[in-house]
């Protein structure tokens, strides 16, 4: 995700690309699980530490993810509006 030029959040194509990572973080119920489920399912270095600068810094970092997915976020948005 280093072109920071194709950065962003973008709504879901009907279908995903092959190169495309999804993450199902439904069931998350704090901002603090969700990154922690996000850094664990990614592989994210030892020094992550579960916080939204961490977040970024992690995945500016990551050559090797090109798209990334997140789905099953629905509860969660209504229940954490303040943080989504």
């Amino acid at each position: 995700m280093s072109d920071l030029l194709r950065n962003g959040v973008f709504p879901l194509p009907a279908v995903l690309p092959a190169e495309c990572r999804c993450l199902d973080l439904s069931g998350s119920r704090t901002p603090s699980e969700l990154l922690q489920r996000i850094g664990t399912a990614l592989g994210f270095p030892d020094w992550y530490d579960a916080n939204f600068d961490a977040l970024f810094d992690c995945l500016i970092d990551a050559a090797n993810i090109d798209c990334l997915a997140l789905t099953g976020l629905e509860a969660f948005a209504a229940a954490q509006a303040e943080a989504f």
